[in-house]
């Protein structure tokens, strides 16, 4: 089996390929491990797992394809929150999420109930 290292850099070239983001690589398999990135850094070097590296390697042909990393993965983050998302989903966006934020905060500041 590959290390995790090996995992990320076999993605490279093929996500430069397709113009995708290299960080991409290394952000899908921190969501499907569920580690932290200092916690893959400390096991770099180590075997990945058997079902995880099919998860990856399955999950980063679709990724090639174009498809959104947060459809493959089934899920997106949004204000904190995981959501379940597919192909009949809009993937939340960064601006939303900022936008959201404002709009929490300066009704933190006023006496009403948000759903007022």
């Amino acid at each position: 089996m590959p290390s995790f290292r090996e995992l990320i850099h076999e993605a490279l070239p093929l996500l430069e390929q397709a113009q995708i983001p290299q960080e991409t690589a290394q952000v899908f398999l921190l969501e499907l491990s569920q580690k932290e990135s200092y916690d893959l850094y400390l096991h770099y070097e180590d075997e990945a797992p058997a079902e995880l590296v099919e998860q990856y390697q399955a999950g980063m042909k679709r990724i090639l394809k174009q498809e959104p990393m947060q459809y493959v993965l089934g899920y997106s983050w949004f204000y904190g929150y995981r959501f379940q998302v597919n192909e009949n989903v809009l993937i939340p966006r960064p601006e939303t999420e900022e936008l959201v934020e404002l709009i929490v905060h300066d009704y933190a500041k006023k006496s009403i109930d948000i759903l007022d």
